[in-house]
């Protein structure tokens, strides 16, 4: 499987961050879902794996991963980096 690592983050005044494709910024879910779906295409095993910083919010991530789905992406995992100790309050 080919790997393709979409990074959210939880930065920003509103609470959604910027996010990554392989590194590369997106500026919108429609353009991560025109991103995924250009890697899909020249890449049909993909794998995705998507990076979350603990504090990124359940429905962002959901989001996501309905994106994938919809773009017949079925072979993902989530790699979740939990908050640090001065977060967690």
């Amino acid at each position: 499987h080919t790997l393709v690592i979409v990074k959210l983050h939880h930065a920003g005044p509103d609470g959604h961050g910027p996010i990554y494709v392989d590194n590369v910024e997106v500026a919108s879910m429609g353009q991560l879902s025109q991103k995924l779906a250009d890697e899909k295409r020249a890449r049909p095993d993909l794998m995705l794996l998507i990076r979350s910083d603990g504090r990124t919010e359940t429905a962002r991530l959901v989001k996501v991963l309905g994106i994938a789905r919809s773009l017949g992406i079925t072979n993902f995992g989530i790699a979740a980096q939990p908050p640090s100790e001065s977060e967690e309050g």
